[in-house]
């Protein structure tokens, strides 16, 4: 069984910059890890590609940190994103201190690529837009 993963970008209401939300089979992956998602600025990036693009050869991304907490001090959400052949497997988890982590999860290539593609698009749209 595949997983199903939508990034969305949330305001955040107290004026910080937005944030990245990852709902994977409809469950928000960083509250369930107890962590609040990474800025999006820093995953879906105004130029280039992002960090969130899954290589054969793999990388490690931060996905958010401990909630009402620092990453250097109470812990990351993190994971290694990788791509082999039609599958993107986000594995290797690191979750803030005390907290659960996530199993392996499994995505389609294909629709993995057209979510990224799609939320990146949102995203550098919403950022023109706002001048």
């Amino acid at each position: 069984m595949f997983n199903r993963v939508v990034i969305e970008v949330v305001p955040d209401p107290s004026g910080w910059p937005e944030r990245l939300r990852f709902l994977v089979d409809g469950e928000d992956l960083a509250a369930g890890a107890g962590a609040t998602g990474s800025y999006a600025h820093r995953l879906l990036p105004p130029t280039g590609p992002s960090p969130l693009d899954a290589t054969a050869e793999g990388r490690r991304v931060v996905l958010g940190e401990a909630t009402g907490c620092v990453g250097e001090c109470c812990g990351f959400l993190a994971m290694s994103v990788r791509r082999a052949g039609g599958l993107v497997e986000w594995a290797d988890w690191a979750v803030p201190y005390e907290e659960a982590r996530p199993p392996a999860l499994h995505i389609e290539a294909d629709l993995y690529d057209v979510e990224l593609a799609r939320a990146v698009a949102a995203y550098r749209g919403r950022t023109a837009a706002a001048g």
